[in-house]
């Protein structure tokens, strides 16, 4: 049999495979998982040679290791400034004028019955938040239901909404159920 009848493109091709294999798997393991490169120095000759972070230095050799980044330098100079920007647009004015404006209701209700009232800013003002409160008398339970701001055709808050529903089994008509809403307003 002669060495041209042994040899094919199988195996040509399976040994050219094997030699990319080994060679991927060795430089896969330099530098090892934590970034060091080990490396054996031979204390006759001088000779050094890389060997991954699994094997160890044969006999007459020296481990050494090191690592691929250095130590942090130091910090470098400051750099120039840059040039002045453009000057920015002028603000809008903000608010000369704050105030908080209340709006009470009393109403007997059913369980479950709800009372409410709007309140609203001055003409020129506007709404910049607010809320509701349940305030009951004799002990009835009172929650809020709603509590949301009113705008105006343009979009723009000019007054609160809140609303209070009575909630418990008495079937008690005569107890007041308040309802307290309150706005704040803010004009330029």
């Amino acid at each position: 049999m002669n060495l041209r009848s042994r040899i094919s493109y199988a195996n040509v091709a399976a040994t050219v495979a094997l030699v990319f294999c080994t060679a991927g798997l060795a430089l896969g393991a330099i530098p090892g998982r934590n970034g060091t490169i080990k490396g054996c120095y031979a204390k006759r000759s001088g000779a050094l040679r890389v060997i991954s972070d699994r094997k160890r230095c044969r006999r007459g050799e020296r481990t050494l290791s090191w690592n691929q980044r250095g130590p942090v330098g130091l910090t470098g100079r400051t750099g120039p400034s840059g040039l002045r920007g453009a000057q920015g647009l002028a603000g809008q004015d903000g608010a000369t004028r704050v105030v908080t404006r209340l709006a009470a209701s009393g109403t007997t209700a059913m369980p479950g019955g709800v009372v409410g009232v709007p309140v609203s800013c001055a003409p020129g003002e506007r709404a910049v938040g607010g809320g509701a409160v349940a305030n009951t008398a004799s002990g009835i339970r009172a929650a809020v239901q709603t509590s949301n701001p009113i705008s105006g055709t343009d979009g723009v808050p000019t007054g609160w909404s809140g609303a209070v529903q009575k909630i418990g089994p008495d079937a008690d008509t005569t107890t007041l159920v308040n309802d307290v809403t309150y706005v704040i307003c803010a004009a330029p």
